[in-house]
């Protein structure tokens, strides 16, 4: 069996997406060795589908041959994205499609639609369907300028209305996805039971792109100061989240 020895020194979102990479070689000969931030692994874990995929701490060294699964390296991200424009789905299908090529594969992931996930096989933790999901995680790599105040704004303008919502990070007594224990993984499931997403493009959103809500979320509004997804005309970017006031409805 071939092994190939991966590593990525930065947040959750990056290892995410190369886990749904991995995950899409389960007929492959090969073990993929993933060298993470060790606090990320459990959360991770609960990502993968091929059973050769091994989570490593990235603390107790990675080896020389290792490949630097970060979209930043060699500045391909920013590269592409000054040549190609914003759209982080179709940046992704054409970043697997590089790695591919660079372990000697075809690349499983050739249009944005099947970078989609896949939650058919998963167990909704909550069983209970919102008019928002709220993903208020704080980002981590400058990708919106995030205010707390703002945030706590929204939810009681929402609360007034009387419009159903969840957030991931606890705001006031309001519903939060940590007083339900959830993973990750249990937002995205969660997300095929609300009617809109709003969220800030970290980890938690990734998840919430899936194969059975693309079509079905009414308005998925992404908050980043740079990036979009471009998968239909439901899907609006803000950079600041004051101007949602024009679209929620």
């Amino acid at each position: 069996m071939k092994t190939i020895d991966t590593f990525n020194m930065y947040h959750l979102g990056d290892s995410i997406f190369n886990i749904h990479f991995f995950n899409q070689y389960l007929d492959y000969d090969v073990t993929f060795n993933h060298y993470v931030d060790p606090k990320y692994i459990p959360e991770l874990q609960k990502h993968i589908k091929n059973k050769n995929v091994i989570l490593q701490s990235i603390n107790n060294g990675v080896p020389n041959s290792a490949y630097n699964f970060w979209i930043g390296h060699n500045r391909y991200y920013h590269n592409w994205i000054g040549t190609n424009g914003n759209n982080y789905d179709l940046f992704y299908v054409d970043f697997f499609k590089m790695t591919s090529k660079s372990f000697g594969f075809e690349s499983k992931i050739n249009d944005k639609y099947e970078l989609l996930f896949n939650n058919d096989n998963y167990v909704v933790s909550l069983n209970k369907n919102y008019d928002y999901l709220i993903v208020n995680s704080i980002p981590m790599s400058g990708q919106f300028h995030f205010i707390e105040d703002d945030f706590v704004k929204l939810c009681d303008f929402l609360h007034s209305k009387n419009i159903t919502f969840i957030t991931t990070k606890k705001i006031k007594s309001y519903d939060c996805t940590l007083d339900h224990n959830m993973s990750i993984v249990d937002i995205g499931n969660l997300s095929n039971n609300c009617k809109n997403v709003i969220g800030i493009n970290t980890a938690p959103l990734i998840t919430t792109f899936t194969k059975q809500n693309i079509d079905n979320v009414d308005k998925r509004i992404i908050l980043d100061i740079t990036l979009t997804y471009s998968y239909n005309d439901r899907i609006f970017r803000l950079s600041n989240l004051n101007d949602i006031y024009n679209i929620l409805w």
